[in-house]
């Protein structure tokens, strides 16, 4: 295939047939998350077959499979690479539920790690009373903890 990977023919990773194969192919070869205008220009400079890949079509199919998450607007990384599925809210959520509770630049730097945001987009997420709740010592955890 065009990662040099050997195989049998009759292989979805070896000769792809479906836009989500080749989609998988084109994100496993370029090891980053990709824009999906950008994954369609590469399926096409790739040449699998004479199809032409459109990119309405290659955003569809990054919706619709649960392996490709969204983590900027429009840029979609494999979930294999451990990335989170969710909102921001949701990301932080997940964070804290597992390390208890973080200081501010700590927590903003592990979602910078799941999602390609600005830094004020995460500080309007922590600002949500319902769902977080600020120490004293400066550090944010669930607000129900």
């Amino acid at each position: 295939n065009i990662l040099g990977e050997w195989g049998l023919i009759d292989w979805n990773v070896i000769m792809p047939k479906r836009m989500s194969d080749k989609i998988y192919l084109i994100l496993k070869q370029e090891k980053k998350p990709l824009h999906y205008i950008e994954v369609a220009k590469l399926i096409n400079d790739a040449v699998f077959d004479k199809k032409v890949a459109q990119p309405a079509t290659v955003h569809n199919e990054l919706i619709m499979d649960k392996k490709y998450i969204l983590v900027g607007r429009g840029i979609y990384g494999l979930e294999e690479w451990g990335y989170m599925a969710g909102t921001v809210t949701e990301i932080i959520e997940a964070i804290l539920k597992a390390s208890g509770s973080m200081q501010k630049d700590d927590l903003i730097q592990k979602v910078l790690e799941q999602r390609m945001v600005r830094k004020t987009t995460i500080i309007l997420s922590l600002s949500n009373k319902e769902k977080f709740s600020k120490l004293p010592t400066g550090e944010f955890q669930l607000a129900n903890a």
